[in-house]
């Protein structure tokens, strides 16, 4: 699997781990959601920087590659878990 592929498919199953995690934890403060939703993407950003670096041919493509699909698959499942598990019936 090529380098950029390999992020932006992790950065995809990331996104959904994200949203399943912050909806376990039931964190209803928005600015609090979005600064974990942040962190975590820039964690991965460095992890990644680390490993790939000298294996793609622009660096700034580690910071973009998988941006949209780690951000809405984490709102997608979060939306839709948070539905589920705290909707009153």
């Amino acid at each position: 699997m090529k380098p950029l592929s390999f992020i932006y498919w992790s950065r995809a199953a990331l996104g959904c781990l994200t949203g399943v995690v912050t909806a376990l934890l039931k964190i209803e403060d928005l600015p609090s959601l979005i600064s974990m939703s942040i962190l975590i993407y820039l964690v991965t950003y460095y992890l990644y920087k680390l490993k790939f670096v000298n294996k793609v041919k622009k660096p700034s493509s580690i910071v973009t590659t998988g941006i949209g699909a780690y951000f809405i698959t984490w709102i997608s499942t979060l939306i839709l878990l948070y539905t589920l598990l705290y909707k009153p019936i």
